[in-house]
């Protein structure tokens, strides 16, 4: 093997088999919090290769809530609506987090 080439193979190596972000499961999830108001259900779906999702089918859809984000490693930046910009932390079944006038979020599988 040429020599920096061992470099490079063990840094590509080292990503393998790991995701590059946490993804909850898909489906119906409930939004509640003080930046949601009346907590109300949403389809949820995640694309794994560009970290990426998208929230749909809100059912009192008023135009304010978020469309997708996109997921850094554990943590979230929320896009569309008010929640332009807010940022949350993604765990095993849910994305929790804030905005920046310190309302709350909860979007998750979690009644």
């Amino acid at each position: 093997m040429k020599p920096g080439w061992t470099l490079l193979a063990a840094a590509a190596l080292a990503g393998c088999g790991a995701p590059p972000c946490e993804v909850p499961p898909a489906g119906t999830w409930t939004a509640s919090g003080t930046c949601v108001g009346v907590a109300q259900t949403m389809t949820t779906s995640f694309d794994t290769d560009l970290c990426t999702v998208a929230f749909d089918d809100w059912a009192t859809a008023t135009g304010n809530e978020p469309t997708g984000g996109v997921i850094t490693g554990a943590s979230v930046v929320l896009q569309g609506g008010a929640f332009e910009g807010c940022v949350g932390d993604v765990d095993p079944t849910a994305i929790i987090g804030t905005c920046a006038d310190g309302c709350g979020f909860e979007l998750g599988t979690r009644p």
